[in-house]
């Protein structure tokens, strides 16, 4: 798979919408929210898989946010009902490219799923409460207001030490 072509697709959907690059993560840091996208390769082949999320800005303690697996809620494109579910597939599991206009509609796709679900703060913290209501994390404490530092999520994780 032509990875260098998914990131340059991926970083050409993504620049109208105000999202900042490094490599292959991407993101957008609101006030209270950072929205990410990350391209990961796999390790069992050559496939690549899109991820993307949601952390609390607060979480972001350098010039760019840390990995997925350090976020407050992670998704992967494939494992999320869309209507671009089989180019997430085909992508994830290593094989040619979806056309490019089917390409950038499934990225652009995530990156608007993204901004419905987290683009309004308030709105976020009301879908966050009401679906885990009794679960705790980073997303959690956020949504309540009692968001920790970082250590208290992540002990030992290089991205937040000193």
């Amino acid at each position: 798979m032509n990875k260098s072509l998914l990131v340059k697709t991926l970083k050409r959907v993504v620049m109208p919408f105000d999202y900042k690059c490094k490599g292959t993560l991407f993101w957008r840091s609101g006030r209270e929210l950072t929205t990410l996208i990350q391209c990961q390769a796999s390790r069992w082949g050559s496939g690549h898989y899109i991820n993307f999320g949601v952390t609390p800005t607060a979480m972001v303690t350098k010039s760019y946010p840390p990995s997925c697996g350090y976020w407050g809620l992670q998704n992967r494109a494939e494992d999320i009902a869309s209507p671009f579910r089989e180019e997430f597939d085909r992508i994830a599991i290593g094989d040619q490219l979806p056309r490019s206009d089917r390409l950038e509609a499934a990225l652009k796709w995530v990156v608007e799923w993204l901004e419905e679900q987290f683009g309004d703060s308030e709105r976020a913290r009301g879908a966050v409460l009401k679906a885990f209501p009794n679960e705790w994390g980073i997303l959690q404490d956020w949504a309540r207001g009692q968001l920790g530092p970082p250590s208290t999520y992540f002990s030992n994780v290089r991205y937040y030490r000193q």
